[in-house]
């Protein structure tokens, strides 16, 4: 069981909500450091470790995702089976990425898998990493619509992962630090962009029949991190208080912005100017929303 790490709270929600407040990377650093597991704040930044891993899982259990499933998974990632890899080098390639997922697919079947790419976490990097992956048939990125009458200056975009199987797709979510990501994604001074996804099959009876959605014009069902199993077991009664809970803790924690950056299709929000950087990865707008 991954150790806790206790640690301040110096992030505050948009709302302004004092009550609610969070850890930054820096602050679960540095109680690593206090705690005599590192020698500095800028050690653990400097390179990618399995305390990274430790310090991002207990970041979600403090729930600035949102989801009460992800917090409590998260205690416990060993016996959630949600595997962490990291790429160490600036010159990887989609192919060795791609045969990672690969594996947690099918060799090593998880629940879910993060990916944590070192790096500053900015506009930059999310499309270095895009633009790489994307090279290849395995993975797309597509623009995402905005909900309802929602609208801002962000392009949002959804990336995707296809099993060589192609009978379903993974919606991968993403985690950065940098400002045009939601709040609940958000994981302030991270030195690094992480993508969270189910590598293995969707399975719909996780998901109570309230939530169920059908995929917006994919041609593939999706698997998402709502298929991990939850250990609720036929609790249904339990699992929709926890998705009720969950959407409104969301929905409090991303006032007064929008909401649509947040949903799961959404793997990241940037600033509009991307767009052009996109051209010929990012496939056009489907008008659904």
């Amino acid at each position: 069981m991954t150790k806790q790490i206790r640690a301040e709270k110096s992030v505050i929600c948009p709302s302004g909500d004092r009550s609610d407040a969070f850890s930054s990377f820096d602050d679960l650093a540095q109680s690593a450091v206090d705690r005599g597991r590192a020698a500095s704040v800028a050690a653990v930044r400097s390179m990618p470790s399995a305390l990274w891993s430790e310090i991002l899982f207990e970041w979600y259990t403090q729930r600035q995702v949102g989801c009460i499933f992800a917090a409590n998974l998260a205690r416990d990632p060993e016996a959630s089976n949600w595997q962490t890899s990291y790429i160490r080098r600036d010159d990887w390639t989609a192919e060795a990425v791609t045969e990672l997922v690969d594996r947690f697919a099918n060799d090593e079947p998880a629940e879910a898998l993060q990916i944590i790419f070192p790096g500053d976490g900015s506009d930059r990097q999310i499309i270095d990493i895009l633009i790489r992956l994307c090279s290849t048939d395995r993975w797309e990125c597509r623009e995402i619509g905005w909900k309802g009458d929602e609208r801002s200056d962000r392009l949002l975009v959804g990336l995707r992962w296809l099993p060589n199987s192609h009978g379903y797709t993974s919606w991968v979510l993403g985690i950065a630090p940098c400002e045009s990501m939601p709040f609940t994604r958000r994981f302030v001074r991270a030195p690094f962009v992480a993508l969270v996804l189910r590598p293995t099959q969707p399975i719909e009876e996780r998901i109570p029949v309230e939530h169920r959605k059908e995929p917006v014009r994919d041609d593939l069902p999706p698997a998402h991190l709502a298929h991990m199993d939850d250990r609720l077991s036929d609790n249904r009664r339990k699992r929709l208080g926890g998705w009720e809970a969950s959407q409104i803790k969301k929905r409090e924690l991303l006032q007064p912005g929008p909401f649509s950056p947040a949903r799961a299709k959404v793997t990241f929000a940037l600033s509009e100017s991307a767009r052009q950087a996109l051209v010929g990865t990012l496939i056009p707008l489907l008008q659904d929303g």
